[in-house]
């Protein structure tokens, strides 16, 4: 059974954490790093992007910092063993050479090996990748910090909100992983988040490393209780929160400093870490299969509901549509709410044409993969 120390689980998955419309959505494009998109190019054959891959982490500072050298021992050796990486994206890049750029944007995701050969994950070139969940239905990620910009190399950007759902963390199997006695498939690293957070940090010439500033990471009690305590305290304790809490002479006496759920009452820890990166390659995924036509995204086309959908959308600012492509109903390249609502009826109830392939029945690729691709699940088509 896999063992793995929760701290570096529980600070990951907290780091990996509408636009207006009127009558035509034009896409934007999406590219490598670049205006104003970034993430994946939707071709056949998907194109390998620079990034860096978590390398480090060091406990600096927050309540927490007296277990430091309980927890960095743990920390260098875990970063090395988790089967997903966190992966860090710099979009918008004009200076390769990581010094000076007016206008950038930090892209956060959960990556997986290709070569599945941890020993070289770290070696500057390995390539990994990117967990579709991580991505918004258009590609974008969903954790995406901006506005930034770099300084002499100094770089700023904020914010974003960082959050496990954004980094799709909680697709993976947790289930009997455990900690101790404690399952980690039991605990709900959901609610770890940092909300409207502004990262800083530094970055070597030509992006050959990348440093993150400390910053604050609260990390709940459980993750704590969840670990053994270490000799000789062990003889006194069974558990590091026991040692931590504890206000004699044997115990470090700290407290509980931050309310994660808002109840009135503390249950985690202030904990500030440092990052460290190193530069790699990441592959995105292709573009999701999809239905046409299905503009809500229930997994079934229905000339009238999909139709309503789309109207909604566009004159009284009802949902998106989950899969924009499969709102651009003649495959012309664009969402035209009017244009596309009528086609849409007309093949339902006058025999008009059928929506563009893929078509309304059986899921399908895009046979012209453009900027509005689909991009994660598809309802019916997973």
């Amino acid at each position: 059974m896999t063992r793995i120390p929760p701290l570096l689980l529980a600070l990951f998955a907290t780091l990996v954490l509408s636009p207006a419309f009127a009558q035509v959505v034009d896409p934007e494009p999406i590219g490598p790093g670049g205006g104003p998109g970034g993430g994946p190019d939707p071709v056949e054959e998907p194109e390998l992007f620079d990034a860096f891959v978590l390398d480090g982490i060091d406990l600096v500072g927050g309540e927490v910092e007296p277990v430091a050298l309980v927890i960095d021992p743990i920390l260098e050796t875990a970063v090395r063993d988790l089967a997903a990486r966190l992966l860090i994206e710099i979009r918008m890049l004009d200076d390769d050479t990581y010094q000076d750029d007016e206008e950038i944007e930090i892209a956060f995701y959960s990556g997986i090996d290709q070569d599945d050969d941890a020993e070289d994950d770290f070696n500057g070139d390995d390539v990994f990748d990117v967990v579709p969940t991580g991505l918004a239905p258009d590609g974008t990620p969903v954790v995406n910090f901006t506005p930034g910009d770099i300084v002499a190399g100094a770089f700023m950007a904020g914010p974003a909100t960082l959050d496990l759902s954004g980094l799709g963390l909680d697709e993976l199997d947790f289930d009997d992983v455990m900690i101790g006695d404690t399952d980690l498939g039991t605990i709900d690293f959901g609610a770890l988040e940092i909300e409207d957070a502004t990262i800083t940090g530094t970055f070597a010439l030509d992006g050959e490393s990348l440093e993150f500033d400390a910053f604050c990471v609260p990390l709940p009690s459980a993750v704590f209780e969840a670990i053994e305590a270490p000799f000789p305290a062990s003889l006194l304790f069974d558990t590091v929160l026991d040692w931590m809490l504890d206000d004699s002479i044997f115990g470090l006496g700290l407290e509980l400093d931050v309310d994660l759920d808002d109840d009135g009452e503390n249950d985690a820890f202030s904990a500030e870490f440092a990052l460290t990166a190193v530069p790699c390659q990441i592959e995105f995924p292709p573009p999701s299969d999809f239905l046409r036509g299905d503009v809500d995204g229930n997994g079934f086309a229905n000339a009238l509901l999909d139709a309503l959908h789309l109207l909604e959308f566009g004159f009284v600012q009802g949902d998106d549509p989950p899969c924009m492509e499969a709102a651009d109903v003649d495959d012309n390249g664009s969402v035209s709410v009017l244009v596309d609502s009528i086609m849409l009826l007309n093949w339902g109830f006058n025999g008009g044409d059928v929506p563009a392939d893929p078509g309304p029945e059986v899921c399908g690729p895009d046979p012209a993969p453009e900027e509005l691709s689909c991009f994660g699940p598809v309802e019916g088509c997973d």
